[in-house]
């Protein structure tokens, strides 16, 4: 992997976690276990200091330019959805359309050592509410699609949800992808944006 890391929460209600950490006190290795004890010693946060410019940071600054932006992403556990807006649908508007495909490329080049960290099989996009930062209607699912693994990418089918939009039947609001993956497995996906190096997502209508 180009860079390890994500970002988890540890489950503290189950009492077979456990975490051990080791360190190096002159030389020799050591190891201390944070068990999840009423008398054990414990720890509320874990940080990492060195996200600045790495693909966590990026991911998740709320001003990065959508137009430019190189990488996205999603990931189960605790949950990274991401914000997806077509260019142009504007420019289309009042046309019929057969299809409408959205296809979203993911860099394997972050799955990590032993590929731990895998894509998520499945996401569920929404319409994405009027700022773009969460889903406009959680009891409406637009699509589902699964990952490809030959391809490397995920290909959502939004037809019905273009020719709503391009015909003012629904607003033109962008949408939400949200991974499907249950809450305590970590899956990551990272998605190429349009200013990706070598990949780039693709919409064919």
């Amino acid at each position: 992997s180009r860079e390890a890391g994500g970002i988890f929460y540890i489950d503290a209600t189950d009492i077979q976690t456990s975490i051990t950490l080791f360190y190096n006190d002159g030389g020799e290795q050591q190891s201390y276990a944070f068990d999840v004890t009423s008398t054990s010693d414990y720890y509320y946060r874990t940080e990492r200091t060195d996200v600045n410019g790495r693909i966590l940071d990026l991911v998740t600054d709320p001003n990065q330019d959508l137009t430019t932006v190189p990488y996205t992403a999603i990931q189960s556990g605790a949950v990274i959805k991401t914000f997806v807006q077509i260019p142009g649908l504007g420019d289309i508007r009042g046309q019929n359309i057969a299809r409408a495909q959205l296809f979203l490329p993911v860099d394997t080049s972050f799955f990590g050592g032993d590929e731990r960290f895998e894509p998520p099989s499945s996401i569920v996009v929404y319409l994405a509410n009027e700022t773009g930062t969460a889903e406009r209607d959680l009891n409406t699912v637009l699509v589902t699609a699964s990952y490809n693994e030959a391809d490397q990418r995920y290909a959502l089918t939004l037809t019905n949800s273009v020719a709503n939009i391009i015909a003012d039947r629904l607003p033109n609001n962008g949408f939400i992808i949200v991974p499907t993956e249950t809450a305590v497995r970590l899956n990551r996906a990272v998605l190429a944006g349009p200013g990706h190096p070598f990949l780039e997502p693709e919409f064919r209508v």
